[in-house]
């Protein structure tokens, strides 16, 4: 009688090979996660200022957007400021401020990068600290968008408006952005927002 059995050496390769797909499953996974995250924060970023700039036009009233610098991920709230990586818009209404929505903290991992050459809108932004729920007070970066659309503390240059964002584990290599990055874009004149992926 003859018999239907794999030998064990035969079961070894089998486990092996779904070992090593498994492997390369797992990273592709992990890539795929990753820029998953970072297309999320972009939107993110991307609705904040696309909210402001409606905001501003149909309350007649300048909405200005702060960029807050958080602790790292895993760190304690009160912790000491390792990223910029939350959002929050305000309604300006004379000496009055009013929070236009929740803050919006970005995704996992994901970072607005501040380098002069990835984020040009950076350096002219307007700085300050101020309260940010659950963080306590925490400076911040942030531009003003009129009502007729106008972005103040921003390159007149369209060009020149824009900010990167990248994940954590890909950071720039001397000032080389990574093959995942993704630009947000607004125009000085109208407030209009472009995300941009390479």
């Amino acid at each position: 009688m003859k018999r239907n059995a794999f030998s064990l050496i035969e079961l070894l390769v089998v486990i092996a090979i779904i070992a090593i797909l498994s492997a390369l499953a797992a990273a592709g996974l992990g890539h795929v996660s990753r820029s998953s995250n970072l297309a999320g924060a972009a939107q993110r970023v991307a609705d904040q200022l696309a909210l402001a700039r409606q905001a501003a036009a149909t309350r007649n009233l300048p909405v200005e957007v702060r960029f807050y610098h958080l602790p790292d991920w895993d760190a304690a709230e009160d912790a000491n400021a390792e990223y910029w990586r939350a959002v929050q818009s305000f309604v300006r209404d004379g000496t009055s401020i009013t929070p236009l929505a929740r803050p919006v903290l970005l995704s996992q991992r994901v970072a607005i990068n501040t380098d002069a050459a990835a984020s040009p809108i950076w350096s002219s932004m307007a700085t300050g600290t101020g309260e940010l729920a659950g963080f306590g007070q925490r400076p911040f970066h942030s531009l003003t968008i009129r009502p007729n659309g106008m972005v103040e503390n921003v390159p007149p240059d369209a060009n020149l408006s824009f900010l990167t964002l990248h994940h954590e584990n890909d950071p720039p290599t001397n000032g080389v952005l990574p093959a995942n990055f993704v630009t947000v874009q607004i125009n000085p004149v109208t407030g209009k927002v472009t995300v941009l992926r390479p």
